[in-house]
């Protein structure tokens, strides 16, 4: 007995294609590369770049008969998101590429927000053009205090700065650097230090990057006994505070032993000096902005034997 095999919503949805013009098709594809729910305008430029259509409201109104899109104003569709996710499969990764490449030259004229138009960049793998982007909706996720977001868009920069290459090599530490003290700084808004924080510090010191940025002293300067640091920041506050005491470095030193002292931070013995200090400092002390030209990753490689050793 041959049991007739049950057909999948993949199989089921291609048949359905089956009944439509060879136009409407192709608009499909096009619609599944711009997503699920896209401007009615989007679709118009994107049909208006193949010259083989006459009418693209034409097109539009046609598509929107069929059960696959439906119109709302100036908004267009997927019935399913499904179908859009199987027809999208179905493309060839050079059509893929192609049509993300036609998608991303529209949105990029209808000036559409930088987020969109980084993801179809990044779809025709044109990742230098699409840098840009990627860091545009980082840096506005992190001025609207939307974090969660800002963390997201930062996957898209760090993907486009190792797809670029070569592309971009003059730039790419300066830009990696950023990325990693936006991570941190987002880490810390989160309430998780220990989570993006530490794979942002190891993107410092894949790139030997010098900490300049003066907002990570926002991170250094918490205020709260119950905030646990991540161990290899106590360690690198331990660390400077150490190496600044030696050179008499005092405005250094002071913010950097309130750090030690509010969260009890004694690696290498270095909590007894801190307080120490803080009840000899001189009163003129402000504390600086975060320590300049120093590499995370030779702070880190101090052990505390190298540092007695130089005191």
């Amino acid at each position: 007995v041959i049991v007739p095999a049950i057909p999948t919503v993949e199989s089921a949805l291609l048949c359905r294609m089956d009944g439509l013009t060879l136009k409407i098709k192709s608009v499909l594809r096009v619609c599944s590369v711009i997503g699920y729910h896209f401007q009615r305008s989007v679709l118009k430029f994107c049909i208006m770049k193949d010259d083989s259509f006459e009418s693209p409201e034409q097109v539009i109104a046609s598509l929107c008969e069929t059960e696959f899109i439906i119109s709302e104003g100036a908004t267009l569709s997927f019935t399913r998101s499904i179908d859009k996710d199987i027809i999208y499969k179905t493309l060839l990764t050079s059509e893929r590429k192609k049509l993300h490449e036609i998608v991303s030259s529209v949105l990029v004229g209808l000036n559409a927000p930088s987020e969109v138009i980084c993801k179809h960049f990044i779809g025709c793998e044109k990742f230098g053009e699409a840098l840009p982007y990627a860091e545009s909706a980082k840096n506005g996720a992190i001025r609207n205090g939307d974090f969660h977001s800002a963390l997201e868009f930062m996957t898209d920069v760090k993907h486009c700065l190792e797809g670029a290459g070569d592309e971009i090599w003059e730039t790419t530490s300066e830009q990696r650097e950023t990325l990693a003290i936006d991570q941190i700084l987002c880490a810390y808004e989160l309430g998780d230090l220990n989570g993006a924080a530490e794979a942002a510090i190891r993107e410092l010191e894949a790139v030997n990057c010098p900490l300049k940025e003066p907002r990570l002293s926002k991170i250094f300067c918490c205020r709260s006994k119950n905030i646990i640091l991540n161990p290899r920041l106590t360690q690198a506050v331990s660390t400077l505070f150490l190496i600044f005491l030696w050179q008499d470095n005092y405005e250094q030193c002071l913010w950097l032993a309130e750090i030690i002292a509010e969260n009890e931070i004694d690696n290498g013995g270095v909590l007894h000096p801190a307080i120490q200090f803080l009840h000899k400092r001189p009163t003129s002390c402000e504390p600086p902005p975060v320590y300049r030209n120093t590499s995370l990753g030779v702070l880190i490689m101090f052990t505390s034997w190298e540092i007695e050793k130089q005191l």
